[in-house]
C-alpha cells in the first residue's frame, strides 16, 4: 500500500495491505505514525475520491485485487491555516554548490595531472548524479500534488451529486405537494357550493342522528352534506394553510437558489483545478534528462582520455599538446553543462513550491464549498420534514372537504352493493339447497336399487347398512320490518349522478371540468365491483367445489353458449368444423345487432325532427310496451326489440326510445362476452388437438408415434408412423438422425413436413407399384414432454385477452349439469328491485327442505340473437 501526502507529493510505502487493517482506528494509528499527521486531523481517500469509512474499509476486506493500493492523505489543519504563511515553511530549497572548475592545463601536461583530473571527473559524476535524482523527485511531486488536487475534486463532485439528488427528489415532491395545496386552496368555495347541492340520502342514517341546527328534530330528507360542514372555519382553516404554505415556499425558493449558486461555484473551482498545466515544468525536466546524459557522456570521455593507451604501456610523463587541449575543451563543456542542470533544478523547485501554494488554496475553496453543500444538505432535510409537519396537516382538512363528494358516492354504491348481496346470497343458499336435496333424492334411489337387486342375493340380512341418508337443512327466519325497511336499489345510484349533472350545468367547475365525469371515473372500480358481484361468486364456487383446474365453460345463460350449440362430445363435428360453426354463428350475431342500432338511429332522428310526433307520445300502447319490455325474462329480447322498432312513431313514449337504446347496449355487451366465449371455445380446441395423437389423418404439425420395421435402408432400420387405415407414412431419414435415434425403440414427434409420392416397381420400401406413400420429416422429437404442454405454450398464437367484465365466462359446470345450481342467470332486461342491506341470518323459527328441479339437469341456453 502507497501513502501520497497531498501538500508536499511524497510517497511512502506500508507493507501492509487494506484488508489486514480490521478495523479503522488501526488504519488511522498507521498513517499518523508514517506521515507524521495528528490522527484526528487525517482525511484518507481513496483515487475515485471515496473518504475512508470504516464501510469502506470492509469493502477492501472482501476485495482480493493484485493493483497496489493507494491512499491519499489530507491534513484538516491545513484547510483552514493560513497559506502565505505556512506556504513558506513547505517551500523546498535547492543546493546550489556547484563542483569547482577544473584548472586549465599548461604545458608541458604532465601524467600526474591526469590523476588529479579522475578524481575531479569522479566527483562531478556523483554531483550530476544527485542532481537528476532531486529532479526526479521534483518532478514526481509536482504530479502527485496536481492528482491529489484532482481526488479532493472528485470527492466534492461525489458528495455534490447525493445533495442534487435529494434536491431533485424534493423538487419532484414540493412540485407535487405545492400544487396540491393550491388546488385545495383555490377550489374549497366551490366545494362547499357543490356540497350544498348534493342532497343527503335519508336512508344512509340512523334514526337516532340529530341536527342541531333543526332543534332536536330528526335529520330531515332535505339534509344536504353541507349540513356537515361549517363554512367559517372552512375559510379560517384556508387562511392559515395559506400562510403556511406561503412561508415554506419562501424557504423552498431560498434552498433552489442556493443550490443553483453552489452548482456554479462547483462549475468555477473545477475549471481553475482543469486550468492547472504541468506541460512547461515536464519539458523542464525532459532538459535536465537531456543534460544529464550531455554531461555524462563529456565525464566519460575525460575519463578515457585520462587512461593509458593499454595496460601494458605506461602513461608517458609528458603528454602531447594536443591532449592538453582537448581535455581543457571537455572541462569547460561538463563545467558548462553542469551550471544548466543546477539552473534547470532550481526553476523545477520554483514550480514546485508555486503549484504547493496553489494546491493549499484549491483545496481551501473545496473543502469551504464542501461544508456550504452540507448546509443546503441540512436546508433540505428541513424542508422535507417542513412538508410532513403538523402545521400542514391541516391541508387535510380541505382535501377531505375536496372528498367528501366521491366519498359519498362510495358510501352509496356500497350500500346498493350490499342489499343486492343480500338477495344475491339468499338465492344461492336456495339453489344450494335444491342442489343438496337433489343429491339426496339420488342418494335414496341408489339404495332402493341395492336393496332390490343386491341385497336379495347374500345369505345374510344387511340391516345393518340401512341408514337414514344426509340431508341438507337451511334454516331462515323471519325478518322484521325494522331490518328490511332500509334498502337501497340502482335507482339511488341514478338520482345520485343526475344531481351531479345538475350541478355540472348549475355550476361551472373552475378548471373546466365535468364533475359527474370525473366522480364517475374515480368511482369505476367501485361500480365494476358491483357488477362483479356474480361473477365473484362463481369464482369463489368453482373454487371451493375444486374446478379451478379445469378451463372455464359454464353454460350459465346471459353468461355464455348454451349447450346445444358447442358440441362436446368426442363423436361430434372436428375441430376445424366447430371452428367454422362458433365463427359463423358470431358474424350473424354481429350483423343482426349493427341492423338493429342501424334502424333505432333513423327512428330516433325523425321522431326529433317531428315535433308533431312528440306531441303525440304519450299513448297507453307505448306505456304498455315499456311495461313489457322491463318485465319480460324468458322472451327472447331481440324479436321485442324488432317489434318495438315496427311500431308506429306516432304512437311511442319518446323516453321509450332511449331506453331501448340502453336495453340494446347492454345486449351489444353481452355479445361482445359471448364472442369471448366463442373464442375461448376456439382456443381450446386448437389446444385439444395440437396435444392429441394422431393415428388416422397426418397433416403438417400432428402428434406421430414411429416405430421401427424389419426392412432396412443404408444399414439403418426404415421407420413407419403407427397408424389405423393411414398406412404408407415414412420417416425421412439421414445420417445424422439415423445415428440418434439408433438406440430407440419408439419416436413421438411432431410432423414438420410431409411429401407423398407415388411408388415405382422396384422400390426400396418393398411397395406395389402406383402405392401411394408419404415421406415425413418431424420436429421435437428429442423433448417429447414439451410436445403436450399447455395450450399456452404449444400454439403459436393465442386468443385475444377480453376486457374485465362483469359476467363470468364459461366454465366446466356446462360439463356437469348437477353443479348449475350454483348459477344464478343474468337478466339482461331485469327491473332493479330495491333490497335489503342487512345479510341474512339463521334462526330456529322454521325449517325448509327443497328438492332439486329437473331443470338444473339441463343446459340452459342464451338469449337467441
Amino acid at each position: 500500500m502507497r501513502l501520497i501526502v497531498s501538500y508536499c507529493g511524497k510517497i511512502i510505502h506500508v507493507k501492509n495491505t487494506l484488508a489486514e487493517f480490521h478495523t479503522l482506528e488501526h488504519l488511522l494509528d498507521c498513517v499518523s505514525l508514517a506521515t507524521g499527521i495528528l490522527n484526528d486531523s487525517l482525511i484518507c481517500m481513496t483515487k475515485e475520491g471515496v473518504q475512508v469509512t470504516a464501510d469502506v474499509l470492509d469493502q477492501f476486506s472482501l476485495q482480493r485485487s493484485n493493483e497496489e493500493e493507494e491512499l491519499y492523505v489530507f491534513d484538516r489543519e491545513l484547510l483552514v491555516a493560513d497559506t502565505d504563511a505556512v506556504a513558506p515553511m513547505l517551500e523546498v530549497q535547492i543546493d546550489s554548490t556547484r563542483v569547482c572548475s577544473a584548472n586549465y592545463f599548461e604545458e608541458p601536461l604532465r601524467a600526474r595531472a591526469l590523476d588529479w583530473l579522475m578524481a575531479w571527473v569522479t566527483e562531478a559524476r556523483s554531483t550530476l548524479q544527485m542532481r537528476m535524482e532531486e529532479a526526479s523527485e521534483l518532478d514526481t511531486g509536482l504530479h502527485l500534488i496536481d492528482q491529489s488536487t484532482y481526488v479532493a475534486l472528485h470527492n466534492l463532485d461525489l458528495h455534490a451529486r447525493s445533495i442534487k439528488k435529494a434536491v431533485s427528489n424534493l423538487e419532484t415532491i414540493a412540485t407535487k405537494d405545492f400544487s396540491s395545496m393550491k388546488d385545495l386552496l383555490s377550489r374549497y368555495e366551490w366545494d362547499l357550493a357543490v356540497l350544498q347541492r348534493i342532497h343527503v340520502n335519508p336512508r344512509l342514517h340512523l334514526p337516532s342522528d340529530v341536527d342541531e341546527e333543526h332543534g332536536g328534530d330528526p335529520i330531515s330528507s332535505s339534509l344536504t352534506l353541507a349540513s356537515f360542514v361549517e363554512p367559517t372555519s372552512i375559510c379560517e382553516l384556508a387562511q392559515s394553510c395559506e400562510k403556511d404554505m406561503r412561508a415554506l415556499q419562501t424557504t423552498y425558493s431560498t434552498c433552489m437558489k442556493r443550490e443553483l449558486q453552489l452548482s456554479l461555484d462547483l462549475f468555477d473551482i473545477a475549471s481553475e483545478v482543469k486550468r492547472t498545466d504541468l506541460r512547461p515544468s515536464e519539458h523542464l525536466f525532459s532538459n535536465i534528462r537531456s543534460y544529464y546524459s550531455q554531461a555524462m557522456a563529456l565525464a566519460e570521455s575525460i575519463r578515457q582520455q585520462c587512461l593509458p593507451p593499454s595496460d601494458r604501456q605506461p602513461m608517458p610523463d609528458t603528454l602531447p599538446s594536443g591532449i592538453r587541449v582537448h581535455l581543457n575543451q571537455l572541462c569547460s563543456e561538463l563545467s558548462a553543462m553542469e551550471t544548466k542542470m543546477v539552473h534547470s533544478v532550481e526553476e523545477l523547485a520554483a514550480d514546485r513550491n508555486e503549484l504547493q501554494c496553489r494546491h493549499l488554496n484549491l483545496v481551501q475553496d473545496i473543502g469551504s464549498l464542501q461544508s456550504d453543500f452540507a448546509e443546503l444538505s441540512s436546508t433540505v432535510a428541513h424542508i422535507d420534514m417542513a412538508l410532513q409537519s403538523p402545521p400542514l396537516n391541516r391541508f387535510d382538512q380541505l382535501h377531505r372537504l375536496k372528498r367528501m363528494c366521491w366519498a359519498y358516492g362510495a358510501t352509496l354504491i356500497e350500500a346498493v352493493r350490499r342489499t343486492e348481496f343480500a338477495s344475491r346470497f339468499l338465492q344461492q343458499a336456495q339453489d344450494v339447497a335444491e342442489l343438496m336435496a337433489h343429491m339426496s333424492d339420488l342418494e335414496i334411489a341408489r339404495r332402493k336399487t341395492y336393496a332390490a337387486d343386491i341385497a336379495p342375493l347374500l345369505p345374510w340380512d344387511t340391516r345393518t347398512m340401512e341408514q337414514v341418508p344426509p340431508v341438507l337443512d337451511i334454516t331462515t327466519r323471519r325478518r322484521d320490518q325494522a331490518e328490511s325497511s332500509v334498502s337501497f336499489s340502482r335507482s339511488d345510484l341514478d338520482d345520485f349522478f343526475e344531481q351531479l349533472r345538475r350541478i355540472d350545468a348549475e355550476l361551472p367547475h373552475p378548471e373546466g371540468s365535468c364533475l359527474a365525469v370525473d366522480l364517475r371515473e374515480s368511482l369505476a372500480p367501485l361500480l365494476h365491483a358491483l357488477d362483479d358481484g356474480e361473477a365473484e361468486f362463481h369464482r369463489t364456487a368453482r373454487k371451493q367445489l375444486g374446478l379451478s383446474m379445469f378451463p372455464d365453460e359454464s353454460s350459465d345463460e346471459g353468461h355464455s353458449l348454451s349447450s346445444d350449440t358447442l358440441p362436446t362430445s368426442s363423436a361430434g363435428p372436428t375441430g376445424a368444423s366447430r371452428v367454422e360453426l362458433l365463427e359463423s354463428q358470431l358474424r350473424a350475431a354481429q350483423e343482426r345487432i349493427q341492423r338493429l342500432e342501424s334502424e333505432l338511429t333513423a327512428r330516433t332522428e325523425a321522431l326529433h325532427a317531428s315535433p308533431d310526433a312528440t306531441s303525440r307520445a304519450w299513448t297507453s300502447k307505448a306505456h304498455e310496451l315499456a311495461a313489457h319490455l322491463r318485465s319480460m325474462d324468458g322472451e327472447p329480447k331481440a324479436n321485442v326489440l324488432e317489434a318495438t322498432l315496427s311500431a308506429d312513431v306516432d304512437t311511442l313514449d319518446p323516453a321509450l326510445f332511449d331506453e331501448v337504446r340502453q336495453k340494446l347496449d347492454q345486449l351489444s355487451t353481452q355479445c361482445h362476452v359471448w364472442k369471448q366465449a366463442y373464442e375461448g371455445q376456439c382456443h381450446d380446441t386448437h389446444a385439444d388437438h395440437a396435444a392429441k395423437l394422431n393415428v388416422a389423418s397426418f397433416e403438417v404439425g400432428s402428434l406421430a408415434l414411429f416405430l421401427p420395421t424389419k426392412r432396412r435402408i443404408a444399414n439403418s432400420p426404415l421407420w413407419a408412423a403407427f397408424h389405423i387405415g393411414a398406412p404408407h407414412h415414412f420417416l425421412r431419414m439421414d445420417d445424422a438422425l439415423a445415428q440418434q435415434v439408433s438406440q430407440r425403440e419408439w419416436l413421438v414427434a411432431r410432423i414438420a413436413r410431409l411429401t407423398r409420392h407415388v411408388a415405382g416397381p422396384g422400390n426400396v420400401y418393398g411397395l406395389s407399384p402406383d402405392t401411394p406413400y408419404a415421406l415425413v420429416d418431424i420436429d421435437g422429437w428429442q423433448d417429447p414432454a414439451a410436445l403436450v404442454q399447455p395450450a399456452h405454450q404449444t400454439l403459436s398464437t393465442s386468443p385475444p385477452k377480453s376486457p374485465p367484465s362483469s359476467s363470468p365466462s364459461p366454465s366446466m359446470l356446462s360439463r356437469w349439469p348437477w353443479r348449475q345450481a350454483f348459477f344464478t342467470p343474468m337478466r339482461i332486461l331485469s327491473d332493479r328491485g330495491t333490497r335489503s342491506m342487512e345479510p341474512p341470518t339463521a334462526s330456529t323459527s322454521g325449517t325448509t327442505t327443497t328438492t332439486a328441479m329437473a331443470e338444473f339437469a339441463l343446459p340452459r341456453s342464451p338469449p337467441q340473437l
